[in-house]
């Protein structure tokens, strides 16, 4: 009996001293971990905003692209130039016909209007919250003592001018509700060179506002926007907002009330700045590419613009800021989940759960790591062959029960030998990276990209309503293989064959339709590369 109790006691007491080894290790290494993440924590926050800052610059100036692109599709359109050759009301109406349309489409834009070289409003469609309109006869206005027309009205052929971005003016007064704006403009010619007037496209500022909202949801901190000058263009204050474009608010502006935090944000592109109210985080934002203009512009409804500005100088500077108290919370809620955490680890180490979900979670892993080799290419990341033809089964099989269509487009890569014989192996590597990229951008989510081999690329369109919507895939492909390729080694422009099969006028089977949509391919280059074909009927 005695020689039992004394076991017990040596095991209790044993237990008991591994406990106490265990729970000062675990205490150690959690205030080891608590001092670490007190270091870090600040560093954690400034890294989340610059990775939306990021988002922010790329999202602004691919926005800016998109809208440049539009305003110059319109400025040559055939029904402008017919008009401007031959000016009659039917011509008038086919342009504000275009224009309606447009802005159905374009959801971003408020406004699209040619003004004639006097800067009288000829045509102006506005979006009239959903339901576009044209305005006719005596509502159309007069913009010729507008800085815009004034600035815009400078301009060369090509040339693009971009406003400041500010409040929406009628008739010479501030729109109510605000309407933030940014109109983008340029000259029209017509057949014998003369400059008969402007394009302008008012887009709404609001939309591009919302993004940076959207961006910077997932970031603790108040989210800012200030133009070159320091005033607001996006505060949690509305009432802070656009201070330059009244008169009696000149004084509300980030310049005027942080005058010192403001002499270091504006002359640097981005950083941090520690004060007794809390952390400052920010950056440059320059939306613009360097063959636009722009100017000072003015915020009077007819005030002139000072100055001509390069593209370098239109910027926003994106402003976080983290309050001291907001630091302070976040940190005891860090104390909160180390306490949880380490209680949950003291008992998983004294039930002995710890190694085996140490050793399930890497089983896991390696698990993930033999599947992820065995169905996706190893340079790309895309789908390879097997899970390609698995999806392609699966693909096939609900077209044919549901009576729909789904389409195959084969892409060849023009001109890959040559980057590779020139540039080297790795060059071309990065290029079919950057390629397959290229090709997910244009796709939806559910449409499949995948890496045959070499540089070969196959895209499957699981569902579409029709052929022509594949075609459609293909010429965003071609264009989006218009730019040119940066590469570490310098730029690259490399053109794609594509041969497109639909089922199951092309095909009823994979094999089938593979093998016209290859075809199809292999016509493409003959016909010149850098094209599509339609594979013929089955």
């Amino acid at each position: 009996m005695q020689k039992t109790t004394g076991h017990i006691k040596k095991t209790f007491l044993l237990f008991l001293l591994f406990l106490l080894c265990w729970g000062g290790i675990l205490a150690g290494v959690l205030l080891i971990y608590y001092r670490i993440q007190v270091g870090s924590h600040e560093l954690a926050l400034i890294e989340k905003v610059e990775h939306s800052f990021l988002l922010q610059r790329k999202m602004a100036r691919t926005y800016f692209a998109m809208i440049v692109s539009d305003l110059q599709f319109l400025a040559k359109a055939e029904e402008l130039k017919d008009y401007l050759s031959h000016p009659s009301s039917d011509k008038l109406a086919k342009i504000n016909s275009e224009y309606l349309t447009f802005l159905q489409n374009k959801k971003s834009y408020e406004q699209i209007r040619y003004l004639d070289d006097k800067g009288m409003e000829v045509v102006r469609v506005n979006y009239n919250g959903g339901q576009p309109v044209c305005i006719c006869g005596n509502e159309l206005q007069s913009k010729q003592n507008r800085y815009y027309f004034k600035d815009a009205f400078r301009l060369g052929d090509g040339e693009v001018f971009v406003s400041p971005f500010d409040l929406n003016v009628e008739h010479g007064q501030i729109e109510v509700p605000y309407k933030p704006m940014i109109r983008f403009a340029t000259p029209v010619f017509d057949s014998q060179g003369v400059k008969r007037g402007l394009i302008l496209i008012n887009y709404h500022g609001q939309d591009l506002l919302n993004f940076f909202l959207e961006i910077n949801s997932g970031v603790r901190g108040q989210t800012m926007l200030v133009n070159r000058d320091g005033y607001w263009l996006l505060h949690s204050d509305s009432e802070k907002e656009w201070g330059f474009m009244f008169e009696d608010r000149h004084e509300v502006s980030f310049a005027r009330m942080n005058p010192e935090v403001w002499g270091q944000i504006h002359p640097r592109f981005s950083g941090q700045i520690k004060t007794p109210r809390g952390i400052y985080v920010y950056t440059t934002i320059v939306p613009l590419n360097l063959d636009i203009t722009s100017s000072t512009g003015a915020a009077a409804p007819f005030g002139e613009s000072h100055r001509t500005i390069d593209s370098d100088e239109y910027y926003w500077k994106s402003i976080t800021f983290f309050s001291t108290r907001d630091l302070s919370a976040s940190l005891l809620g860090l104390k909160t989940n180390l306490f949880g955490l380490g209680g949950m680890l003291f008992l998983f180490g004294v039930l002995g759960v710890w190694p085996l979900a140490e050793m399930m979670v890497r089983r896991r892993i390696y698990q993930e790591q033999l599947v992820t080799m065995a169905h996706f290419d190893g340079l790309t990341e895309l789908p390879n062959r097997t899970l390609f033809f698995d999806r392609l089964h699966q693909a096939l099989h609900l077209a044919s029960r549901y009576e729909r269509f789904c389409a195959l487009l084969y892409i060849d890569l023009d001109g890959f030998k040559s980057v590779n014989d020139t540039l080297g192996h790795d060059a071309g590597d990065e290029l079919l990276i950057e390629a397959g990229q290229r090709m997910k951008e244009c796709c939806r989510v559910s449409d499949t990209v995948a890496r045959l081999g070499g540089d070969e690329f196959i895209v499957l369109l699981s569902e579409v309503a029709a052929a022509e919507g594949a075609e459609i895939l293909a010429q965003q492909i071609l264009q989006a293989f218009a730019a040119p390729f940066t590469l570490k080694k310098g730029q690259v422009t490399v053109g794609a064959s594509i041969g497109i099969g639909v089922f199951p006028a092309h095909g009823t089977t994979s094999e089938e339709l593979l093998k016209s949509a290859d075809h199809a391919m292999y016509l493409s280059k003959k016909r010149g590369k850098n094209t599509f074909t339609v594979a013929d009927p089955a």
